[in-house]
């Protein structure tokens, strides 16, 4: 079963986002913060997939490109994907394999994400 990471402040879209994967078949992990998202990166059990919010909170705005860069490292084959209500240029030496504008079409996402696993 693949592993999700879902990283975002708003706990509806976290949540609905969540429930959809499960049903998908992947086994899902919610974090609502920068914290949450790195305690699961130091997990046993790895993410094959992390999906991301660039701003986490109104006072860190761009958190979630901080958070691309630490989960490669942490796990360097996971496809990573960044979601914003705008575009960004913001990127550090690490870019997400993707990035998806909101409003999130789940069923769009979930193809994106399954197909970039693999």
């Amino acid at each position: 079963m693949k592993r999700l990471l879902i990283v975002d402040d708003d706990r509806l879209v976290r949540t609905s986002m969540g429930l959809y994967f499960e049903s998908e078949g992947w086994e899902v992990e919610l974090a609502a913060n920068v914290e949450q998202a790195l305690a699961a990166m130091k997990a046993p059990a790895l993410f094959d997939a992390m999906i991301c919010d660039l701003h986490l909170s109104p006072r860190r705005a761009g958190e979630g490109i901080g958070l691309i860069e630490a989960a490669r490292r942490a796990a360097p084959k996971a496809v990573l994907v960044l979601l914003s209500g705008e575009g960004t240029d913001q990127f550090g030496a690490v870019r997400p394999d993707a990035m998806v504008q909101k409003p999130v079409r789940l069923p769009q996402l979930h193809k994106l994400v399954t197909d970039l696993a693999g």
